[in-house]
């Protein structure tokens, strides 16, 4: 990736970024910032070492990009970070109430969802075509074990070669929740983001 290129990607993640950051100030009701985003464009069998989880448990937020340009969203948390922050977010909108698995992983998915759903229209934005989101599925495990299932081997060629990473953090007075977004386009639909970037 040339530096051109990561510059229009860490657009994209300002962009998105900056959408999430408006929907959940409003949801909480206090001002939200965020750090500075680091972008990559890597092998999905690179994305391990990349995000620098390791074998950590994360929680992994899933959607299929679906329209003309087909492909996944994955958006990564850490788990104990994620759920911390959940909480604190639960008790500033309605108070002190027991804190359910239930009511945290309903959380977050809401959570995750703006969040998916506001990088998504920046990238919908940047190619010029309409991208829609199927119904997100949360996961908890070992990201390694997350990760096996978009993997490539030569027995269970994956439909993913190349992810788009995007890290942002999300921070208010109460803390900060740090988030990687990667995209995966299918092989087939990439050269929509390559001539994008060309042209941007």
């Amino acid at each position: 990736m040339t530096e051109f290129h990561r510059e229009v990607l860490k657009e994209v993640g300002n962009i998105g970024a900056g959408h999430a950051a408006t929907s959940l100030a409003e949801i909480m009701k206090i001002p939200v910032g965020l750090t500075e985003p680091s972008v990559a464009r890597l092998p999905v069998t690179g994305i391990a070492v990349k995000s620098g989880y390791g074998g950590g448990r994360v929680a992994a937020l899933r959607m299929d990009v679906l329209g003309a340009v087909p492909g996944e969203i994955v958006i990564l948390f850490d788990q104990a970070e994620s759920t911390e922050f959940v909480k604190r977010f639960l008790l500033m909108q309605v108070g002190d109430i027991a804190m359910t698995d239930e009511l945290i992983e309903s959380t977050l998915l809401e959570i995750a969802n703006i969040i998916g759903g506001a990088y998504l229209a920046a990238l919908a934005d940047l190619i010029n075509k309409e991208l829609m989101p199927s119904t997100p599925r949360l996961i908890y495990g070992a990201l390694d074990d997350i990760l096996a299932k978009l993997s490539v081997d030569d027995e269970h060629p994956s439909r993913y070669r190349e992810a788009y990473m995007i890290n942002n953090g999300f921070v208010n007075e109460r803390g900060i929740i740090h988030v990687q977004f990667l995209f995966l386009p299918q092989d087939d639909a990439l050269e929509p983001y390559l001539e994008a970037f060309s042209t941007s």
